[in-house]
């Protein structure tokens, strides 16, 4: 498999550009911007065999665009970790499709995750009191 990457909203313009021609998965990794990076023009430029992945921010998405793509057939499917509007309404239209899957954005909500962030925010205060820098203290 060959991956191809993009460093955040850069991702290239126009409606027939770069990796977007070719990517079987194009995954979203990329803090909100303000604006959708990703809408109808460039859910076009996907392959019909194409997955679009979020598991960033749901505001990188047009989901209106989305939407109109997943009815249109111009990609596969999508597997979206974040929505633009959370909680999920009940009417959201994303609801509708066999090919899109939704998940809460909780991925590193586990018990063992909860657990050993608990154990390394007590070895914070621990290390603290003893005049210790803290592991991966960050000013």
């Amino acid at each position: 498999m060959r991956r191809l990457g993009c460093r955040g909203p850069s991702l290239p313009r126009g409606p027939r550009s770069g990796p977007l021609l070719i990517a079987d998965y194009l995954t979203l990794h990329a803090r909100a911007t303000g604006s959708a990076i990703i809408g109808a023009d460039r859910l076009s430029a996907m392959k019909d065999t194409a997955f679009l992945i979020n598991t960033a921010r749901g505001s990188l998405i047009d989901e209106v665009a989305l939407v109109g793509a997943l009815g249109q057939e111009q990609i596969a499917g999508a597997a979206l970790d974040a929505l633009g509007a959370e909680p999920m309404t009940a009417d959201n239209p994303l609801r509708n499709f066999d090919n899109v899957w939704i998940t809460s954005h909780l991925a590193g909500q586990t018990v063992e995750a909860r657990e050993r962030a608990g154990l390394a925010a007590a070895q914070a205060v621990i290390d603290v009191l003893e005049g210790k820098e803290p592991v991966g203290l960050i000013v």
